[in-house]
């Protein structure tokens, strides 16, 4: 795909699929940052509630941050309950499961798994870290959006989706608070979809019913 067209591959590898359980579901990975709290309020506002995707957000913020009131912002936005992630989780159809810059957290095919990491002055590469797991789990079903955001965190990420054969998507720069992030990543090659956020989980549900692929049974994740 080019970056900036909405446009979808009409050609695929059979899918890959696990039994159905009660509510199947995808698995997306978000990078985001306070600093473009609006973005990822309106792309989460775009989400209906019976949506069958999970998301997973790591989201960058400052040492000291009211995360409560970043929460009620996301809550009284969206139609998804939004949670911060304090330990694994399973993953669920219709959840966005927050992981804060304190946390690394890494996706198997039914789980999010968390663990605490100490905070560097080096470069961040939190996002990256997610995108690349799930690219590796994934593989060509895989799902990585990039909104706003300072640095260039996700870019290397979404450049392995990519590679995968997975969908990347990122913020329109010029509607971005924020466009250090998306900007790298669009400029490095990475990215299939470049829209305004809100407008991006439409592509996101065009690509999951043009590839249906991995959806995964929420019991799934009990046992692991």
């Amino acid at each position: 795909m080019n970056p900036g067209s909405a446009s979808l591959a009409e050609t695929a590898e059979q899918p890959r699929t696990l039994t159905p359980g009660p509510r199947p579901f995808r698995v997306a990975g978000v990078g985001a940052s306070v600093l473009g709290l609006d973005a990822l309020a309106g792309f989460l506002h775009a989400f209906p509630s019976n949506t069958d995707f999970c998301l997973v957000v790591v989201l960058d913020a400052p040492v000291e941050w009211e995360a409560q009131a970043c929460l009620d912002t996301l809550n009284a936005l969206s139609a998804l309950p939004v949670e911060m992630v304090a330990e694994s989780q399973p993953l669920e159809a219709g959840r966005v499961l927050i992981v804060p810059t304190d946390k690394a957290g890494s996706v198997t095919t039914g789980t999010l798994h968390v663990r605490r990491v100490a905070r560097t002055r080096k470069r961040r590469v939190a996002v990256d870290l997610m995108f690349r797991n799930l690219a590796d789990v994934f593989g060509d079903q895989a799902i990585g959006v990039l909104l706003s955001g300072d640095g260039n965190d996700g870019a290397d990420g979404l450049a392995h989706i990519r590679h995968a054969g997975g969908m990347t998507l990122a913020q329109a720069p010029f509607e971005a608070g924020c466009d250090e992030m998306p900007r790298h990543a669009i400029a490095a090659g990475a990215v299939d979809v470049v829209l305004p956020a809100a407008d991006l989980p439409a592509s996101m549900q065009r690509f999951a019913s043009a590839s249906p692929g991995i959806l995964l049974p929420s019991a799934l994740g009990r046992n692991e």
